[in-house]
């Protein structure tokens, strides 16, 4: 094991009694999407993942399986690649996750499509997770390349807060960091997935617009040509980037977020206009003003 240095530690990160993180800080990119992706763009985006970061993964399971993964080698990618992937909807099996094995610091990828009749109203969604200090270079490059290929109707990319489900003290602490951290997202996918079919979540780094949106709402997508100099428009939608590299952007250090507050105040009429609150008391009425942090259509000061 390679010891770290000080810029390696993961700066936000509490680890249980056993070792295993109550939160983290990781970096992220999920692309929600208006239909459950099937073998084809399910295997458009596994190929573009394992080409550029295969090397790392050492598990995979089903999204409909609870039990341990299983391990990821030449046998089972070929299983996967001839029957799994080929398979996808046509039993239980609507999605996959693949992971390195690592509860701290982990890559992850998954993607999983809700059933439209039985789980009508929820975005399925393309989800990526790496180490906190990744190259941020390769992230943008990827998300270039699924903007690229596959339909979707929004997602971020960025720095998120990852907290341990279920669990009211680590949704205390996201709270507490994403208050003083303008630049971290507050995080429960399983949550936010009701919530982003009809409308965006929030500016991070990455905010990314897709044609599928903007068609359903083109009245209120006129702002875009407000902010033409931080997108980079993509096949099936735009990505607009705030600044080279995320940050943290602490308030108490009176961090300057003029690009997010640009992207925030033209893309406000294609946010969500409701969200429910994040686990926990903290959060208890504030979910919607942080979500709204950046256009200042609320305080998230009470």
């Amino acid at each position: 094991m390679t010891e770290q240095t000080v810029s390696d530690r993961n700066p936000f990160i509490e680890l249980d009694e056993n070792g295993k993180p109550i939160y983290q800080l990781k970096l992220s990119l999920v692309f929600y999407l208006d239909y459950p992706p099937g073998p084809k763009r399910a295997r458009q985006i596994y190929d573009q993942y394992f080409a550029r970061f295969g090397r790392h993964i050492r598990y995979f399971q089903s999204t409909s399986w609870l039990g341990p993964p299983q391990e990821w080698n030449s046998s089972t990618q070929v299983q996967f690649e001839r029957q799994n992937i080929e398979d996808l909807q046509h039993h239980d099996d609507w999605g996959y996750g693949f992971s390195d094995g690592r509860s701290v610091d982990n890559n992850l990828f998954m993607f999983h499509g809700y059933k439209p009749v039985s789980e009508a109203g929820k975005a399925s969604f393309f989800r990526f997770e790496w180490p906190w200090n990744w190259d941020t270079n390769e992230i943008v490059a990827f998300a270039r390349s699924v903007a690229d290929s596959v339909p979707f109707l929004s997602g971020t990319g960025g720095y998120i807060i990852n907290p341990h489900p279920f669990d009211n003290y680590a949704y205390a602490r996201m709270y507490a960091l994403c208050r003083r951290y303008w630049g971290l997202e507050a995080w429960d996918l399983d949550l936010t997935v009701n919530f982003v079919a009809s409308g965006y979540k929030c500016p991070n780094w990455l905010t990314l617009i897709g044609n599928n949106l903007c068609e359903q709402h083109p009245e209120r997508a006129a702002g875009l040509d407000a902010i033409r100099g931080y997108a980079d428009p993509r096949s099936h939608g735009v990505i607009f980037q705030s600044r080279i590299r995320p940050e943290f952007i602490d308030r108490n250090r009176a961090h300057s977020y003029d690009g997010e507050a640009a992207i925030a105040t033209a893309l406000l009429p294609l946010q969500i206009s409701y969200h429910e609150d994040f686990g926990g008391p903290a959060w208890e009425g504030k979910t919607m003003d942080w979500l709204y942090r950046f256009s200042g259509r609320q305080t998230v000061d009470h």
